[in-house]
């Protein structure tokens, strides 16, 4: 097997600071769980010479170069040209890939550009990955020293073909098997000295941790060439690592909180709904991004300012004015109004401060109180969030999403 690589990101927008290169990152994890080692991240604009030096200089060190950008349709994508270039070989057009452009087109009832014939053009020999996430499928070619994936730049497309056809092509004592732990509410230093000694003893399966906006996925992966093989090797981790994070576990399928709380809803048949101050929608937002969530979602009221706060949610002045739209009384009264207006079985209210402006020495930002009613039961939580305003609001956000899936996950035991 290959094991030196090289990562060429291609994107003007890249190096002006634009868009934030993550790509590199997320494929040193990949190709790392499958024994290559990455020697090299490079990144380059959107210029053929450049483009073609950069491929010279990787090839000198690297069996494999990993390319991504550039496979579009458009002037500036010049990733097949060039790598066609590098290596001596003709472009040929592949029919099949004419198809499923042509088929896509006409499935969105639109009309497809002449420019669009771009994306069925390969060097020659080289083997076609799919691209289920767009029109531009990555390719692997190869002379007798080198091997050059390239694959699409958006990053949900470029995962689609990584963790797809790019390593099944690369794995070849195998198939790459993954599970996910998703957590909440702990760091990552508490995470490695809870499971350092799992750590330090481990490496079949491989583990790592991400970082995914507020929350921690858990990637616990091996090679293996049967499903069976690898279940073998990855349930006894994943098993004694929920164990000793089991407060923070909320998944170990994958699934996000959203996802979590919306297939729990579904199971115990229950209602949602949502009140939301300094949140703006955020909490109808993540819940109405999953399908099925109509099943199980009736509405969100976004009450921001103080008269709406009364007016559809029944929250009296004198609360207001003696306590505050950010406090523990209001919180209370709007999620009981919430209640009495839609007589969901959840009902959340939240108010806040997310800032950076309108903290006090007694409200800093940051300070939000949340309330719940679940299936009549009302309490509120007082929460200090740090960060920036779109942080206040994301982790507000996951809390809420946390609690609710906590008092689910009771409600199925119990049934049990």
């Amino acid at each position: 097997m290959m094991k030196r690589t090289g990562i060429l990101t291609i994107g003007s927008e890249l190096l002006v600071g634009h868009v934030l290169n993550t790509h590199a990152q997320y494929l040193t994890k990949l190709l790392n769980h499958i024994g290559y080692s990455v020697y090299y991240h490079m990144t380059c604009g959107d210029n053929e010479e450049r483009i073609h030096k950069a491929i010279s200089l990787l090839r000198e060190q690297c069996d494999l170069i990993i390319i991504t950008g550039g496979l579009g349709p458009t002037q500036d994508d010049m990733t097949r040209e060039v790598v066609a270039k590098a290596l001596n070989l003709e472009l040929v057009k592949d029919e099949s890939t004419v198809k499923k452009l042509t088929d896509f087109f006409i499935s969105i009832d639109r009309p497809m550009t002449e420019n669009n014939f771009k994306q069925a053009y390969f060097p020659k020999g080289a083997e076609i990955l799919n691209n289920p996430k767009g029109t531009a499928p990555g390719f692997i070619v190869s002379d007798d020293t080198l091997k050059i994936a390239c694959l699409p730049g958006p990053p949900q497309e470029l995962y689609a073909v990584a963790e797809g056809d790019l390593l099944d092509s690369l794995t070849t004592d195998g198939k790459l098997y993954s599970k996910y732990i998703n957590l909440y509410g702990i760091g990552e230093s508490a995470v490695d000295e809870k499971i350092s000694d799992i750590f330090e003893n481990q490496s079949d399966p491989s583990i790592g941790i991400y970082a995914l906006g507020g929350m921690l996925s858990l990637r616990v992966s091996t090679v293996k060439r049967t499903n069976l093989e690898a279940e073998n090797v990855l349930m006894p981790i994943v098993h004694s690592i929920k164990n000793r994070l089991i407060d923070y576990v909320f998944s170990t399928e994958g699934e996000t909180l959203a996802e979590v709380v919306v297939k729990k809803l579904d199971l115990l048949h229950k209602k949602l709904t949502f009140a939301e101050s300094c949140t703006g929608g955020n909490l109808a937002k993540g819940i109405t991004d999953i399908s099925g969530a109509s099943n199980v979602f009736d509405s969100s009221l976004v009450t921001y300012s103080n008269q709406e706060k009364t007016r559809l949610l029944g929250v009296s002045p004198q609360t207001l004015e003696s306590h505050g739209a950010v406090s523990e009384e209001t919180a209370k009264e709007m999620v009981m109004g919430l209640k009495s207006a839609t007589g969901a079985d959840l009902c959340v209210a939240v108010t806040g401060i997310a800032g950076p402006s309108g903290g006090t020495e007694d409200k800093p930002v940051g300070l939000v109180y949340i309330g719940y009613s679940l299936d009549g039961r009302v309490q509120v939580e007082k929460h200090h969030f740090h960060g920036t305003r779109e942080n206040i609001r994301l982790r507000t956000t996951q809390t809420v999403y946390m609690q609710i899936n906590r008092y689910l996950e009771g409600c199925l035991q119990a049934a049990d």
